[in-house]
């Protein structure tokens, strides 16, 4: 085979190939929208409420009973963080 009997190949193959990935991206999708299931949606929690803490409370755990928070006295200093070398 040839260079120029190789390159003849490779670009019918290239669009054999490109041909037929798009016929079947196009039944693929075809084929999802057809056999798709129309969405439920549950409402039974919709007339929930979240529930509502104080303010300054925080709480710990969905079952635990809720602390103060620590106020915030002004003078609070960040930790050193050493530079990369």
């Amino acid at each position: 085979m040839t260079a120029r009997g190789a390159a003849d190949f490779l670009t019918r193959a290239t669009a054999i190939l490109g041909g037929l990935f798009i016929v079947l991206s196009i039944s693929l999708a075809a084929l999802a929208g057809v056999s798709r299931e129309p969405t439920k949606v549950d409402t039974s929690l919709a007339n929930q409420a979240a529930p509502v803490t104080a303010p300054g409370v925080v709480p710990l755990a969905p079952n635990a009973a809720p602390t103060p928070a620590k106020p915030a006295t002004g003078n609070e200093t960040q930790p050193a963080v050493p530079l990369a070398q």
